[in-house]
């Protein structure tokens, strides 16, 4: 299974980070807000598949970005405890337009860039 860092975007402009199942075309529904978190469950073979499980979810659009074939980005939600709701499963989920490339508020702009922060650049993510 091959693994991809993911970038996050809420509306305020913070960036949080997820991670891609590149054979699924999914993205882990967990929300890390740092980089050592996501280097851990990357690294833990244990990954434990977690879901929002609110029962009256705080929901906010979300964009994301995954490092995955030099890039793609498509809109989704995320509820303020830390998940993914929609846009898990980009090519499977009605409504979601994928589109290819860079966004611009991704901070890496050229495929190499993006190359470089995939899982073996991923301490090297700021």
């Amino acid at each position: 299974m091959g693994s991809y860092l993911v970038l996050i975007r809420h509306r305020d402009g913070r960036l949080s980070y997820g991670i891609e199942d590149s054979i699924g075309d999914t993205v882990q529904s967990r929300i890390f807000h740092d980089l050592a978190h996501v280097q851990h469950d990357w690294d833990d073979e244990r990954q434990e598949v977690a879901y929002c499980r609110c029962p009256s979810p705080d929901i906010e659009a979300v964009d994301i970005f995954t490092t995955y074939a030099g890039g793609s980005f498509w809109e989704g939600k995320a509820c303020t405890c830390g998940h993914l709701v929609f846009g898990i499963a980009p090519y499977d989920e009605a409504g979601i337009d994928v589109c290819d490339g860079i966004p611009l508020w991704v901070p890496w702009q050229t495929p190499d860039e993006v190359f470089a922060h995939q899982k073996d650049g991923l301490t090297a993510v700021d």
